[in-house]
Formats: C-alpha cells, structure tokens, sequence
C-alpha cells in the first residue's frame, strides 16, 4: 500500500513539473532535491509540514556558498 502511494505521489509531482513546462531532463534534478527535502525530514509526512518548514528548508539552503543561482532557482 506504500509502495503505491508512493509511486502516486512521483507520479503526481513529475506531472506538475511538466504542467509548469520544466523539461524532462530537467524533472529529474527536481526530484532529487525533493528527495533531499524528505530525508531531512524524515520524522514527518510531507503533508503536515507548513510553509515556514518549506522557507526555513530552503533558506539554509540558499546560504550553502558552493550552491550556483541557477541551482538554487531550481
């Protein structure tokens, strides 16, 4: 049952990033940083996190100094 609602959710989100014209080559990338998002917060559903778990993620994110822009933006 996992396993399928897994597989769902990357179904879902390879969807959305094509519905915002990210090229497949592209998606990917994507889903590894989403990856990283999970697995350092591994003690959580995704669905209870809130916005400022979000900003706060990606705030220590952008002060990484070896992060390019463009890898941040994505």
């Amino acid at each position: 049952m996992i396993d399928q609602s897994v597989s769902r959710f990357w179904d879902n989100y390879i969807a959305k990033t094509k519905s915002y014209k990210i090229k497949s080559s592209a998606a990917r990338w994507y889903v590894g940083h989403v990856e990283d998002y999970i697995k350092a917060h591994d003690n959580s559903r995704l669905s209870q996190h809130s916005s400022d778990q979000i900003d706060k993620y990606l705030r220590e994110k952008g002060r990484n100094t070896h992060l390019l822009d463009w890898q941040y933006k994505q």
